[in-house]
């Protein structure tokens, strides 16, 4: 298992100032490097415990499969700014089949991730899989001395959106290189940046509650 302390700007963006910045990084000599994935969100099937603050999920790219749990770290969130203790355990496929059809019980969890420490503080329970997001990202390097910016567009449950990650500790100088960027290009935010898991089961409540009221 790792683990590490996740700091990363997430803005939401419309199609087309995506396909605009895009453009622009493109015509700026910066090449795009394309990669796919698909995150699939667990929690507990009972409703009185649905949507906790542990953001259990597995994720699989390049045929390969990845465990993690975020915990947030509130006190250094901030509007486009979101940190969480994050902690990946590697799985094989089979593995990960096999929870994402059965789920993941407290004592799966807990045998993957016996070492967090700040799970003295949740009460673990036994999770299902709620489905996925696929996700084509998009790694351009704007600057030499940061890490890549990633533009990724997200689809799930008969939606599609479009966002921007940059995974760095120098917020503040990406925050000005990205504002400046927005400017020059007549770009705007598009909403509130939220987790992808938070997107995810947001859109799945509302259709659950459109199909109740019969629409």
């Amino acid at each position: 298992m790792t683990g590490n302390i996740e700091t990363e700007i997430k803005l939401l963006i419309s199609k087309s100032s995506f396909k605009r910045l895009y453009a622009y990084l493109v015509e700026k000599g910066s090449k795009p490097r394309v990669t796919r994935q698909v995150n699939y969100y667990f929690d507990s099937p009972d409703p009185s415990r649905r949507y906790g603050l542990l953001n259990i999920r597995i994720r699989l790219a390049n045929d390969t499969a990845e465990l993690t749990c975020k915990i947030p770290i509130r006190e250094l969130t901030d509007k486009d700014v979101i940190s969480s203790h994050e902690y990946n355990a590697r799985l094989s496929l089979a593995e990960a089949y096999l929870y994402i059809k059965n789920g993941l019980s407290a004592a799966d969890i807990k045998d993957h991730f016996a070492s967090i420490p700040e799970f003295g503080s949740y009460e673990l329970y036994d999770t299902i899989c709620y489905g996925r997001l696929r996700t084509t990202r998009i790694a351009f390097t704007i600057r030499e001395e940061l890490p890549p910016l990633l533009m990724d567009i997200n689809k799930y449950l008969d939606t599609v959106d479009h966002e921007i990650e940059w995974e760095l500790e120098q917020t503040d100088y990406a925050l000005t290189l990205l504002n400046s960027l927005f400017t020059d290009l007549g770009i705007q935010k598009a909403g509130k940046a939220e987790p992808k898991r938070i997107r995810f089961f947001r859109r799945l409540e509302k259709l659950r509650q459109d199909a109740s009221a019969g629409r």
